[in-house]
């Protein structure tokens, strides 16, 4: 948690912005404690789907923890495992409010359709929300 902060003070000085990356409950708890004691809220904090031991994904993995992230106060990010307008909708509608999109883009044909149509998705649906 000191390394934490101190690279955080760090990006400040440098003015980086930083995205906060959480893989479970416990990294959650660590942003949340760091942005109280910071008490900046010019953060993201991600959400990431996959496994970086064996690079599986768990999709269920941003469903579960996208109360939390939206609990932290920052706007939250979808990380890994969409790959299409229904993944993009989906997390939308879970109050993620941007998506890391990579693999998907690599193996697309057209990936700026591909991007219209997901963004196109995920904003329809966040208007519903």
């Amino acid at each position: 948690d000191g390394i934490l902060a101190a690279l955080d003070e760090r990006a400040r000085e440098l003015e980086m912005f930083l995205l906060l990356e959480a893989f479970d409950e416990r990294d959650l708890d660590r942003i949340e404690a760091l942005l109280e004691a910071s008490g900046r809220r010019d953060r993201l904090v991600g959400v990431n789907a996959r496994d970086l031991r064996d690079l599986s994904v768990d999709p269920g993995r941003l469903a579960r923890l996208a109360g939390r992230a939206r609990a932290t106060g920052v706007p939250a990010v979808a990380e890994s495992g969409l790959s299409g307008p229904e993944d993009a909708a989906r997390v939308a509608a879970l109050g993620y409010r941007f998506a890391l999109v990579g693999s998907a883009l690599m193996r697309e044909a057209d990936p700026a359709a591909l991007v219209r149509a997901m963004l196109a998705a995920g904003r329809a649906a966040a208007e519903t929300r």
